[in-house]
């Protein structure tokens, strides 16, 4: 080779720096990857809260909030044994025994309000739990129960020998032992 040659070569214009390629096949930065992730899991936070089943709502009311769902058409159900639902119940109320109320409640609407009652608040207290627990939306306890009701009721419902002429109150009979 000439030395006119190699001055060519080292005398030229010098070369632009290299820069680095993106690898083919390559989806972009890690930055574009990071905003991607965020994105998708914005969007599944968002369809989670959209699709998951609404919360149960479990409340014990008085008898002022209860008439005010008797009045908005909850269903109102009497855990009380038939018995007790004989001797008077709330207007409207159906009998389901709470021993029961597994097997009876499976064919309600879990969306549509449920007033549940009994004589003093216990049971309907239960089965409010269990209700809520099952996927039913909106559960109201009576928590005072029927005893300290002051609203409508269904009496003079017994029959038999031993009716008991009730004056539009219900009826709590006390069993004694004789020993």
């Amino acid at each position: 080779m000439s030395s006119q040659n190699k001055r060519k070569r080292t005398t030229g214009a010098t070369p632009a720096p290299k820069t680095a390629a993106k690898p083919t096949g390559a989806k972009g930065s890690s930055k574009e990857l990071a905003i991607w992730v965020v994105a998708v899991l914005v969007v599944a936070a968002i369809a989670f809260l959209v699709t998951r089943p609404a919360s149960a709502v479990m409340k014990d009311v008085d008898n002022a909030q209860a008439q005010q769902l008797i009045a908005k058409g909850v269903r109102i159900i009497d855990v009380r044994t038939a018995e007790e639902y004989r001797t008077g119940h709330l207007d409207g109320a159906e009998n389901v025994p709470v021993d029961s109320i597994s097997g009876t409640a499976s064919g309600w609407s879990r969306d549509k309000p449920i007033l549940v009652y009994c004589a003093t608040g216990a049971r309907s207290a239960i089965a409010t739990q269990w209700l809520a627990a099952n996927g039913f939306r909106k559960v109201y306890n009576l928590k005072e129960g029927i005893a300290a009701w002051n609203g409508n009721t269904t009496t003079n419902t017994a029959s038999g020998p031993n009716q008991v002429p009730t004056n539009g109150k219900p009826v709590f009979v006390e069993f004694s032992s004789s020993t």
